[in-house]
Protein backbone atom coordinates (compact mmCIF):
# COMPACT_ATOMS: atom_id res chain seq x y z
CA UNK A 1 0.00 0.00 0.00
CA UNK A 2 2.87 2.70 -0.49
CA UNK A 3 3.23 4.82 -2.99
CA UNK A 4 6.31 5.72 -2.99
CA UNK A 5 8.06 3.26 -4.98
CA UNK A 6 11.74 2.28 -3.78
CA UNK A 7 13.32 0.82 -6.87
CA UNK A 8 14.46 4.56 -8.00
CA UNK A 9 15.09 7.73 -6.03
CA UNK A 10 14.00 11.36 -5.86
CA UNK A 11 16.70 13.22 -6.87
CA UNK A 12 18.64 14.01 -9.88
CA UNK A 13 22.31 12.81 -10.94
CA UNK A 14 23.42 16.31 -11.30
CA UNK A 15 22.06 17.73 -7.59
CA UNK A 16 24.62 15.33 -6.12
CA UNK A 17 22.27 13.34 -3.74
CA UNK A 18 22.75 9.31 -3.65
CA UNK A 19 21.32 6.98 -5.94
CA UNK A 20 18.10 5.95 -4.72
CA UNK A 21 17.56 8.46 -2.06
CA UNK A 22 14.46 9.46 -1.81
CA UNK A 23 12.49 12.32 0.19
CA UNK A 24 10.22 11.05 3.64
CA UNK A 25 8.33 14.74 4.45
CA UNK A 26 5.04 13.79 2.60
CA UNK A 27 5.19 9.75 3.16
CA UNK A 28 3.42 9.47 6.61
CA UNK A 29 0.60 8.38 5.68
CA UNK A 30 1.82 6.02 3.11
CA UNK A 31 4.14 4.21 5.42
CA UNK A 32 0.99 3.82 7.93
CA UNK A 33 -0.91 2.32 5.40
CA UNK A 34 1.94 0.24 4.54
CA UNK A 35 2.80 -1.13 7.73
CA UNK A 36 -1.31 -1.15 9.11
CA UNK A 37 -2.61 -2.39 5.97
CA UNK A 38 -3.21 -6.00 5.95
CA UNK A 39 -1.37 -7.74 3.44
CA UNK A 40 -3.21 -10.73 1.97
CA UNK A 41 -5.44 -9.98 -1.38
CA UNK A 42 -8.24 -11.94 0.72
CA UNK A 43 -8.84 -8.44 2.75
CA UNK A 44 -8.75 -6.08 -0.44
CA UNK A 45 -11.99 -8.48 -1.74
CA UNK A 46 -13.43 -8.13 1.53
CA UNK A 47 -12.78 -4.54 1.63
CA UNK A 48 -14.43 -4.29 -1.82
CA UNK A 49 -16.95 -6.05 -1.52
CA UNK A 50 -17.84 -4.01 1.85
CA UNK A 51 -17.33 -0.58 -0.11
CA UNK A 52 -19.89 -2.18 -2.74
CA UNK A 53 -22.66 -3.06 -0.37
CA UNK A 54 -22.46 0.76 1.23
CA UNK A 55 -21.99 2.72 -2.03
CA UNK A 56 -24.95 0.42 -3.08
CA UNK A 57 -27.43 1.57 -0.37
CA UNK A 58 -27.14 5.43 -1.98
CA UNK A 59 -26.92 3.97 -5.49
CA UNK A 60 -30.46 2.38 -4.57
CA UNK A 61 -31.80 5.36 -2.29
CA UNK A 62 -30.76 8.16 -4.93
CA UNK A 63 -31.95 5.91 -7.72
CA UNK A 64 -35.70 5.42 -6.26
CA UNK A 65 -35.84 9.35 -5.40
CA UNK A 66 -34.50 10.38 -8.69
CA UNK A 67 -31.63 11.92 -7.51
CA UNK A 68 -28.12 11.24 -9.23
CA UNK A 69 -25.67 11.94 -6.76
CA UNK A 70 -25.47 8.35 -5.28
CA UNK A 71 -25.67 6.62 -8.51
CA UNK A 72 -22.36 8.74 -9.91
CA UNK A 73 -20.46 8.25 -6.18
CA UNK A 74 -21.69 4.16 -6.95
CA UNK A 75 -20.01 3.99 -10.06
CA UNK A 76 -17.01 5.73 -9.33
CA UNK A 77 -16.05 3.58 -6.24
CA UNK A 78 -16.91 0.60 -8.32
CA UNK A 79 -14.45 1.66 -11.49
CA UNK A 80 -11.89 2.42 -8.34
CA UNK A 81 -11.99 -1.09 -6.78
CA UNK A 82 -12.04 -2.74 -10.70
CA UNK A 83 -8.39 -0.95 -10.11
CA UNK A 84 -8.11 -2.33 -6.82
CA UNK A 85 -9.09 -6.15 -7.33
CA UNK A 86 -8.00 -6.85 -11.11
CA UNK A 87 -4.70 -4.43 -11.47
CA UNK A 88 -2.46 -6.78 -9.46
CA UNK A 89 -3.90 -9.83 -10.87
CA UNK A 90 -3.49 -8.72 -14.14
CA UNK A 91 -0.13 -6.96 -13.86
CA UNK A 92 1.14 -10.78 -12.28
CA UNK A 93 -0.36 -12.46 -15.19
CA UNK A 94 1.11 -10.36 -17.51
CA UNK A 95 4.09 -9.55 -16.68
CA UNK A 96 5.19 -12.00 -13.61
CA UNK A 97 7.09 -9.70 -10.22
CA UNK A 98 9.42 -7.65 -12.51
CA UNK A 99 8.69 -4.23 -11.28
CA UNK A 100 5.64 -4.94 -9.70
CA UNK A 101 6.04 -1.60 -7.54
CA UNK A 102 6.24 0.56 -10.87
CA UNK A 103 2.99 -1.99 -12.07
CA UNK A 104 0.95 -1.68 -8.92
CA UNK A 105 1.25 2.19 -7.94
CA UNK A 106 -2.50 2.72 -9.53
CA UNK A 107 -3.93 0.07 -6.67
CA UNK A 108 -3.05 2.47 -3.40
CA UNK A 109 -3.67 5.59 -5.22
CA UNK A 110 -7.36 4.26 -5.61
CA UNK A 111 -8.25 2.72 -2.25
CA UNK A 112 -6.43 6.53 -0.98
CA UNK A 113 -9.19 7.70 -3.17
CA UNK A 114 -12.06 5.78 -2.03
CA UNK A 115 -11.20 6.30 1.52
CA UNK A 116 -10.98 10.27 0.84
CA UNK A 117 -14.57 9.95 -0.55
CA UNK A 118 -16.05 7.64 2.42
CA UNK A 119 -14.44 10.10 5.02
CA UNK A 120 -15.78 13.00 3.28
CA UNK A 121 -18.97 11.62 2.58
CA UNK A 122 -19.85 10.53 6.29
CA UNK A 123 -18.70 13.83 7.35
CA UNK A 124 -21.12 15.66 4.88
CA UNK A 125 -23.63 12.89 5.96
CA UNK A 126 -24.26 12.09 2.10
CA UNK A 127 -23.36 8.13 2.57
CA UNK A 128 -26.71 7.08 1.74
CA UNK A 129 -28.41 9.55 0.25
CA UNK A 130 -27.38 12.74 -1.89
CA UNK A 131 -27.85 16.18 -1.41
CA UNK A 132 -32.02 17.30 -0.52
CA UNK A 133 -33.59 20.27 -1.57
CA UNK A 134 -33.07 22.37 1.94
CA UNK A 135 -29.26 21.35 2.04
Amino acid sequence: MLTQIKAVGDYTKDSGASPQKQLKFFTGYSQLMGVFFPQKFAFNCLLAVAFLIVYFVGFSNDLQEHRFEGVVRFFLVAGFLTIFIFVPIISIIGDGDADLAKHLFMVPVSIDLIFLLFISDILNQRLWHGYRKGD
